[in-house]
């Protein structure tokens, strides 16, 4: 047996969108406060795991890395440019430097995700970045089950839209089928008892059909 229970699709769609965006806020929250985490964390360059560097460019130069960076990735000096945290700093570091503002890009290691800010040092006349590493793997994955979840809901939203659509659909035909038959009927010969009865079978089934409707 099936027990169907008739509510109002917009109702539901409204309830998951609030829902999302509940789900969203929250997760734009989380994201800013592990920012201001590795925002303050950075003032403390020996301890901060997310490595910050300093890159010569003219002399294609690694001038300093972290500790807790270098014990992280113990061959960024010998790889230097070449090192999956530099390669392709160039292109980003030019605009920093022609704009005299931070770039931002994305590079995998591995893993991990960082969102490297790319900044022109300003002082003297050799080209020279800091580079600061902000591990996003968290974001990322929080983003994802985000989208998931969003996908899942507009999916169930559809599902029940759908749903009701059909049954409304499947419902509405009988309906229009007995209440054209009961018009038929109210041209037969009939006594007073059957046409009140023939008048109430009419103003239930136009009842049922305005709710379907």
């Amino acid at each position: 047996a099936m027990t169907i229970h008739l509510i109002h699709g917009g109702d539901v769609e409204q309830e998951i969108k609030t829902e999302t965006a509940d789900e969203l806020r929250l997760a734009k929250e989380i994201a800013e406060r592990e920012q201001k985490k590795a925002e303050e964390l950075a003032q403390f360059p020996l301890y901060d795991p997310s490595p910050p560097i300093r890159f010569d460019l003219d002399n294609r130069k690694l001038l300093y890395v972290n500790p807790a960076a270098f014990n992280k990735y113990s061959d960024i000096f010998a790889k230097g440019a070449e090192h999956p945290l530099l390669k392709g700093i160039n292109a980003p570091a030019e605009i920093a430097f022609r704009e005299r503002h931070t770039v931002t890009r994305e590079v995998v290691i591995g893993n991990i995700t960082y969102q490297q800010a790319i900044t022109p040092h300003l002082m003297g006349q050799a080209q020279i970045i800091n580079i600061y590493n902000h591990d996003i793997m968290t974001q990322k994955k929080t983003e994802e089950t985000l989208r998931q979840e969003t996908d899942r809901a507009e999916a169930a939203s559809k599902a029940k839209s759908d749903f009701l659509a059909n049954m409304s659909h499947e419902l509405r035909t009988p309906m229009n089928g007995v209440l054209g038959m009961v018009g038929l009927l109210r041209e037969t010969r009939m006594d007073s008892e059957q046409h009140e009865l023939v008048e109430t079978i009419s103003s239930s089934g136009e009842s049922l059909l305005l709710l379907l409707n």
